[in-house]
């Protein structure tokens, strides 16, 4: 295992992280003999950072987390999330992360994060509940050893978010077919501007990079590596990633994922590996249905449409298969915060066009989702 250092704090940190959201289940729940056989054979192989959400699997992560990584808690650096959406009073704070902290069976949190903004309006929101506030609270009792912030947002809603705290790292969506979208390489360079660590999530973008099965594609990286290994060679050669998340719920993927990150490092793609793939992002992208950025202006829609997400998974359907993109929308348009979100709400108002930047014909464009995924 490849370690990397964490700028603020100096931890050795290894550059794969057990992203804690996609356990194995039996009848919904986290299955416990499967699951910790997974952390354990990870730990073995150096991994060394394990990352959960207050939501993750309907709250059962976090306690999985405690009972699994109790053995080796002194040797393991453990993170988890604030869940905006979720906060509606100052005291909200104080209660979610006392009962995470219980969850985990621990008395302090190495890296939390406020988890998943995309919203400008919520991020408003908790601010003036006193966020920073609570952050600085936590800091200071030891409680929280390190602050950070999750974001899915443009690249200037992000610099605007990073700079109204002292935030100590970042973790954002970063691979090598949304190198272009939401934030990106200039996301990446902002983040040593300010010498802030960075973790990757959706290095495989949920999937859709490691189950390539075109013949075209597969014969642009034939003698490179497989589709997965070279998705975690792309992130892998920025330096400055300190860590990529991956949610392994399958013992044949942590064992692939543990050569891959013994083997690369920075600076391992050549310009003939960066062609490849710059070549399958081509062919995805001639599938893409709808030309939308993800860049927010659309939002907030006055009938609760998550507007982006359903242009997403309307791309993801037509760009991997029907039900890859069925599956995420079923789960993003009925989320904590979001319930009854989807294309289905629209009244065609069109205050969303109004303020598309691109131009798009919104109102046609959740027909098509509807029409697609039944709501």
């Amino acid at each position: 295992m490849k370690y990397r250092i964490m700028p603020c704090s100096g931890d050795r940190i290894s550059a794969l992280g057990f992203g804690c959201m996609r356990f194995p289940t039996i009848d919904g729940n986290i299955d416990y003999d499967k699951a910790e056989k997974l952390i354990e054979k990870a730990f073995e192989g150096g991994v060394n950072y394990y990352d959960g959400a207050y939501p993750y699997h309907g709250g059962q992560a976090e306690v999985f987390m405690g009972h699994a990584l109790k053995g080796v808690r002194d040797n393991v650096f453990i993170a988890t999330k604030l869940p905006p959406q979720q906060i509606e009073k100052p005291e909200d704070m104080y209660r979610i992360f006392d009962e995470q902290l219980k969850r985990l069976a621990t008395d302090h949190v190495d890296y939390y994060l406020l988890h998943g903004i995309s919203d400008m309006r919520v991020y408003r929101k908790v601010t003036g509940l006193g966020l920073f506030e609570f952050f600085d609270r936590i800091k200071k009792e030891g409680r929280a050893k390190h602050i950070g912030v999750s974001s899915h947002a443009n690249e200037s809603d992000f610099k605007q978010i990073v700079k109204s705290y002292d935030y100590e790292f970042v973790q954002i969506q970063f691979n090598y077919y949304d190198v272009l979208r939401q934030m990106g390489i200039p996301a990446l360079e902002f983040a040593r501007e300010r010498d802030l660590g960075v973790i990757v999530m959706e290095p495989q973008r949920g999937g859709m990079l490691s189950n390539i099965s075109d013949p075209e594609k597969l014969q642009l990286i034939k003698g490179k590596g497989t589709p997965a290994e070279m998705a975690f060679r792309f992130v892998l050669d920025r330096p400055e990633v300190t860590c990529v998340l991956s949610g392994m719920n399958q013992m044949e993927q942590v064992e692939e994922n543990l050569r891959t990150f013994d083997r690369f490092g920075e600076g391992n793609m050549s310009p003939d590996d960066h062609k490849a793939l710059d070549e399958i992002r081509r062919m995805y992208e001639e599938k893409i249905q709808v030309g939308c950025t993800a860049c927010g202006y659309c939002m907030p829609c006055p009938f609760g449409v998550d507007i982006p997400i359903s242009f997403r998974c309307l791309n993801d359907a037509h760009m991997v298969n029907h039900e890859a993109g069925q599956r995420t929308y079923n789960v993003m348009t009925n989320r904590p915060g979001y319930p009854d979100s989807g294309a289905g709400n629209c009244r065609e108002c069109g205050a969303c066009e109004k303020k598309c930047p691109q131009h798009l014909e919104i109102r046609k464009y959740l027909k098509q989702v509807k029409a697609e995924f039944g709501r």
